[in-house]
């Protein structure tokens, strides 16, 4: 059997199980959480970090990131390949900080308010 259909294989399998994780996962949280503004607060916290994780983690990203990782290491050599990384790193988290501190800002004028008080 070939390297390559090993590592599909594997692949596959690290998927398969990653999705039944996900499924019990999901059983877990409605058994817990149940429906109602709780359930709706703590799935709209988690929109941004599971859009990143969807980015970084599920292979988007890593997937567009890599052959260019890869020619400018082959054109400019590795520490520039590394510097060039390390500025994308840093931009996503300059963004994500914005991003935080905007949700932050915004939560706290509507709270201030009262946006979120009961009739």
């Amino acid at each position: 059997m070939s390297q390559m259909l090993k590592s599909s294989g594997a692949t596959a399998l690290a998927t398969m199980v990653s999705r039944v994780l996900g499924l019990v996962r999901e059983i877990a949280y409605a058994q817990f959480m149940g429906r109602g503004w709780v359930a709706d607060a703590f799935q709209f916290a988690f929109t941004i970090p599971n859009l990143f994780r969807r980015l970084l983690g599920e292979g988007a990203l890593t997937a567009a990131f890599i052959p260019i990782f890869k020619q400018k290491e082959k054109a400019e050599g590795i520490e520039a390949t590394w510097r060039a990384t390390n500025a994308v790193i840093s931009g996503l988290l300059l963004v994500t900080a914005g991003i935080v501190a905007l949700g932050i800002l915004i939560i706290s004028v509507l709270l201030w308010t009262g946006a979120f008080q009961d009739a």
